[in-house]
């Protein structure tokens, strides 16, 4: 859901969501804002107890007031609750993942995105990691050594450089959804500052790696040793 920023300006001038990214996070729910213009945009998250790789009957995508959103905010931050009350409307989302496959390759199948690696969005990297299956898968296909023969061969490079990249991202993906929230045992107890610690350095590889690059280089060796 949204905002205006001028009506946020208007209910606090110096309030925190008017610049940049922010976090509120709580036991079991969180709220991330980032200024985009004239519009402030608002997500907040609700973890349902035990209900990981549980079945799901509602709809996945369903309009809300977002009065309903507020009020599982209550009793937080004033700053917080005031801003949740400005919009009227918010569509929830059902968060849906799969559980880390053995295969993404499959004789001259090859899975890629959502249908190989759908994980959680607390390290904003969903879409993102499907463009990067797209192109090692890309560099693979369009080489000129590929051929109808030995294209078994040519996914199940995909699959060993991809899988176990995308499925590290998505388990680091759910740990951090979880440090959000305070309900990773292993920090239940921790100070703060060890926490914010520990969430920094999960984002870490994310400044000092190269991603799909380096995995598509790595792909090129494979694929030559394959040809050798």
């Amino acid at each position: 859901m949204d905002c205006a920023r001028e009506d946020l300006q208007g209910v606090e001038p110096d309030h925190g969501a008017l610049s940049g990214f922010k976090f509120w996070c709580g036991r079991g729910r969180h709220v991330t804002t980032i200024a985009l213009g004239d519009t402030i945009q608002i997500t907040a998250y609700d973890n349902v107890p035990h209900g990981e790789h549980a079945p799901f009957t509602e709809p996945w995508l369903l309009d809300v007031p977002a009065s309903n959103v507020a009020n599982l905010f209550r009793g937080w931050e004033p700053q917080l609750f005031g801003m949740l009350q400005l919009p009227e409307s918010a569509s929830r989302w059902a968060i849906h993942t799969i559980p880390a496959l053995p295969l993404f390759a499959s004789g001259n199948i090859v899975l890629i995105g959502d249908a190989a690696h759908a994980m959680t969005p607390h390290q904003g990297l969903g879409a993102g990691h499907a463009i990067e299956d797209a192109y090692v898968l890309w560099r693979l296909l369009s080489h000129q050594s590929t051929t109808k023969n030995n294209l078994k061969s040519v996914l199940e490079i995909y699959d060993k450089v991809r899988r176990p990249f995308a499925q590290k991202t998505a388990a680091r993906s759910l740990t951090n959804g979880f440090m959000f929230d305070f309900l990773d045992p292993r920090y239940e107890d921790a100070p703060l500052d060890v926490v914010g610690r520990e969430l920094g350095a999960s984002c870490d590889w994310l400044i000092d790696g190269k991603g799909c690059f380096e995995e598509g280089d790595e792909a090129m060796k494979m694929l030559s040793a394959l040809n050798a």
